[in-house]
């Protein structure tokens, strides 16, 4: 007798079942032309900007337009030319700071400009609510960011008084976390990462994937797989963000050359590209260089028209993949394989762990490999990290003074 089973993901199914069927209604003619349609229903509190004031969202863009602006001398220049990455983070901040007035009781009718949001009662409520409901009830480094972004639009886009500005400046200072450094989840992350297998399966884990990525019947599946593959590769072997990682334009930001018989691949991101303004250049090991070959020969063709610039496209090709959808593919590839809770993000944690397992005293290698700009941010991410190497040393040196036949 055939026994049902529940569905372990019954709102994914739900989701399909309502896609597939609206599909139909637009390309079958014979199909009852009653659409389904589907409620998201995850817990998204940001509000897209048409739910506030059109003047609200010129304002904010207008603050972002200011910093962009090449005049060093200008009244309101807080003295450095914003990135185009710092720009679009502080106006999703200000986005959620306004979506969190609302979800507190506040009418977004009455959200109509910069200086409404930079209210003093406005912003105890936001970032209470944000604090309350969103960060647990704890102080975090995302609360905090949200506080800098509602301070530094206070002083250089509205110019509130001194005294105003000395309250919001303080309020940054309270919404800042306890702890400084990797946080616990990631530090718990990195834990199974101690065992040696563990990195080795790892290590080898690229390679595994296109090898059963070439006995995949589905050729696009086998392509992104492939995708996902490489991804690993390159943030295991160059530990970058995984927001440069799917910018990376294959005739920008790889330098091929060849010495003698051998060819050498490097990856050059300049400074203006990356998050703390520093250069990335990594030579791509053997192995990441056969894979890449492998993947732009095979695979790259399925997945992006031969138009686009960038290694990992969107399948139109007019920008780089998804950043969601990426990071979620690989978290879910390494949870399947390995067995383990495993953020795009934790690929850098990952690189500091190995080497100071093997070297606990080398935190500049650590600050130079993932671009650290002061050694003291490599020291409070990773101090913990290497306490078992450092036992290990230590014991190893009572042993040599105690003499090997001791054990």
């Amino acid at each position: 007798m055939r026994v049902a089973a529940l569905n372990k993901d019954p709102s994914k199914v739900a989701y399909y079942a309502a896609h597939m069927w609206d599909k139909a209604v637009d390309q079958i003619d014979r199909w009852p032309q009653n659409k389904v349609g589907w409620v998201d229903r995850r817990n998204i509190y940001c509000l897209p900007w048409s739910d506030f004031p059109r003047s609200l969202e010129a304002d904010v863009q207008a603050w972002l337009d200011q910093s962009n602006d090449e005049d060093i001398f200008a009244d309101w220049n807080p003295g450095l030319r914003r990135k185009r990455i710092t720009r679009d983070k502080r106006r999703y901040e200000l986005q959620r700071y306004a979506s969190a007035l609302v979800h507190s009781g506040i009418d977004p009718a009455t959200l109509t400009s910069v200086a409404v949001l930079t209210d003093m009662e406005h912003v105890k409520r936001g970032l209470r609510w944000l604090r309350d409901e969103r960060f647990g009830g704890e102080l975090t480094g995302g609360l905090q960011n949200i506080a800098i972004a509602i301070a530094n639009t206070a002083r250089w886009h509205v110019q509130v008084d001194p005294a105003h500005q000395a309250t919001l400046n303080e309020i940054v200072k309270r919404c800042a976390s306890n702890d400084r450094g990797m946080t616990l989840k990631n530090r718990v992350r990195m834990e199974p990462f101690k065992d040696p297998r563990l990195v080795l399966r790892h290590l080898d884990l690229p390679e595994k994937l296109f090898d059963t990525a070439s006995r995949q019947p589905n050729a696009v599946r086998a392509a992104i797989q492939a995708e996902t593959a490489l991804s690993i590769a390159f943030l295991t072997w160059c530990p970058i963000r995984i927001g440069n990682l799917r910018k990376i334009e294959m005739e920008r930001h790889f330098l091929r050359e060849r010495r003698g018989r051998k060819q050498r691949v490097y990856l050059l991101i300049p400074a203006d590209q990356v998050k703390n303004s520093v250069d990335i250049k990594f030579e791509l090991p053997p192995l990441v260089v056969e894979l890449l070959d492998r993947f732009l020969s095979d695979h790259r063709p399925l997945l992006a028209p031969l138009r686009s610039c960038f290694l990992f496209s969107r399948r139109a090709g007019d920008a780089p993949i998804d950043y969601n959808s990426l990071a979620l593919r690989i978290k879910k590839l390494l949870r399947a394989e390995l067995g383990v809770d495993f953020s795009s993000h934790n690929f850098r944690h990952l690189a500091g762990l190995i080497w100071l397992l093997e070297n606990p005293t080398g935190f500049e290698v650590v600050r130079r490999l993932l671009g650290h700009k002061a050694a003291s941010t490599a020291m409070d991410f990773y101090v913990g990290l290497q306490a078992d190497a450092a036992h290990k040393a230590f014991t190893d040196l009572l042993k040599t003074y105690r003499g090997d036949d001791h054990g």
